[in-house]
């Protein structure tokens, strides 16, 4: 009778176990869930936040730069206009490292990664191709590893990583 109450026992630790188990991945993927959602929701913020940045930045520049091309800049217009082109250039690159953290993050497994190719192959081959952002995708220069992995991941999936 002792060796029926042991396996008794046995058994009912080890369906304790297994239930535990259970409700361990169920949790763990419930909190992977969670953190995956807010990852996306944080990048979709960023990257939408740097576009309307670069937005206005060139909506300003548009009074200044046709006044340009017609040559009737002054002085100080010309300094306003060149002043605020580094401002576009620096909104630029708040862009383009808002998508470098997306991807790493995309890398890494912190988002869903079929959402997350869904949501933004369109605009990072976009980005990728532009002949205005070129010099900031040179694959062998480029400090933007992780577009530049994602995209080619992506578009070229025979030589993606």
């Amino acid at each position: 009778m002792n060796i029926d109450l042991s396996d008794g026992i046995a058994a009912a630790s080890l369906a304790t176990s297994i239930a535990a188990i259970i409700i361990a991945k169920r949790s763990s993927s419930r909190t992977f869930k969670l953190q995956s959602a807010t990852t996306e929701t944080e990048i979709s913020n960023s990257i939408e936040n740097a576009k309307a940045r670069l937005n206005d930045m060139a909506l300003s520049l548009t009074a200044l730069t046709a006044k340009e091309e017609s040559g009737a800049l002054d002085a100080v217009e010309k300094s306003t206009l060149d002043k605020q082109r580094i401002i576009l250039g620096s909104a630029e690159q708040s862009l383009v490292n808002a998508y470098d953290h997306a991807c790493s993050k995309y890398i890494d497994g912190k988002v869903d990664k079929g959402r997350f190719k869904k949501n933004y192959q369109i605009e990072i081959r976009r980005l990728v191709q532009n002949e205005e952002l070129k010099h900031r995708f040179d694959p062998i220069t480029s400090p933007h590893r992780p577009i530049l992995n994602v995209y080619e991941e992506w578009e070229n999936p025979e030589r993606g990583s």
